[in-house]
């Protein structure tokens, strides 16, 4: 059972996402705007954050930038659930911080499905979230996107090995961007390689923070690569 905060002015939205997940077994707390959002999560420890962005009093990007500036909710998952679907919004959304961004009108059943996804990805977030020199763990458990991420927000620099199987791969970081990718085996390279590491439900990773220099191979940056490859499974998507 996790607990799940919704912040949305629009009490038929908040009825529907509070009603889809406490199917799911969550335990979820509505409030109408931004700013009683945050103070919500100064009372208590909620586990993630449904969140629209068209709010009264503060709206969900200034709420965004606060959480990600407070060490206590930097790193809490965040989902955007709202009616702005421009391209720019989505690219905004994922650069503040959000784990995930689905568009209104929406299934609620695909919304349980994504906050459960983030739910177990982030199990294991407060265990790989530290300033050590290296971490390891399983891709079921955090998952390469939300890992990426977490190696941005902390600018590592460093080598990245995955696993899964017979498939190797080797994510070269300078300073949170991956600058260039080795596959076993040859085939994939480059963007290529992370974009077809990014579908694995499974594996295992290790992080050793290291000085990485050399030629830079991938000039897009984490963001850039997350964005594109949402943007694959969304072509994808029946």
């Amino acid at each position: 059972m996790k607990r799940i905060l919704i912040a949305d002015d629009d009490p038929l939205v908040c009825k529907l996402v509070s009603a889809a997940l406490g199917a799911e077994g969550h335990v979820t707390r509505i409030v109408g705007d931004g700013k009683a959002a945050l103070d919500m999560l100064g009372k208590y420890r909620f586990d993630l954050l449904v969140l629209d962005i068209i709010m009264p009093e503060m709206d969900g990007w200034q709420l965004m930038r606060t959480l990600r500036s407070r060490p206590d909710t930097a790193l809490l998952p965040v989902i955007f659930l709202t009616a702005r679907n421009l391209e720019e919004d989505r690219i905004q959304g994922f650069k503040l911080g959000a784990d995930d961004y689905l568009p209104k009108p929406f299934n609620v059943e695909e919304l349980a499905l994504r906050v459960n996804r983030i739910l177990k990805r982030s199990r294991s977030t407060g265990k790989t979230a530290t300033r050590d020199a290296s971490m390891e763990g399983s891709l079921s458990d955090i998952g390469l996107g939300p890992l990426l991420t977490l190696l941005e927000m902390e600018k590592k620099s460093g080598l990245l090995r995955l696993s899964k199987g017979d498939s190797k791969c080797i994510f070269y970081l300078r300073d949170g961007d991956v600058i260039r990718t080795r596959r076993n085996g040859g085939g994939l390279r480059g963007t290529e390689s992370i974009y077809d590491a990014l579908k694995w439900p499974t594996g295992t990773f290790h992080f050793k923070s290291e000085k990485v220099s050399g030629t830079i191979e991938i000039e897009q940056s984490t963001l850039q690569l997350l964005m594109e490859a949402s943007r694959r499974i969304d072509e994808h998507r029946p």
